[in-house]
């Protein structure tokens, strides 16, 4: 299922045997660059709605490229990877 609270925020959980969405943490250094990026990434998401789409449906093609239920660290680790362009082509209009 898809949270339509994550949706709305340009971040979707993918849980194929929970009713309630799960979310993942992510925790940076205080300063680092990676932090910027992934505030910045996020605030495109949220300003833009074509882009969101986009990125919604990229990440509804990682989910259905492989045949794993997500269960897996291997399986997180491909379906991350399979957003890294997309991510990588946002993040080309970044300037820290």
């Amino acid at each position: 299922s898809v949270s339509e609270h994550s949706e709305a925020l340009g971040h979707q959980a993918y849980n194929l045997h929970q009713a309630t969405p799960g979310y993942t943490v992510h925790w940076f250094e205080q300063g680092a660059l990676e932090l910027a990026q992934a505030v910045w990434f996020r605030d495109q998401l949220r300003s833009d709605p074509v882009l969101r789409k986009r990125y919604a449906a990229v990440k509804r093609a990682a989910v259905a490229s492989f045949s794993g239920d997500m269960s897996s660290s291997d399986d997180r680790w491909r379906y991350n990877q399979y957003k890294v362009p997309f991510i990588r082509e946002v993040l080309y209009g970044f300037s820290p």
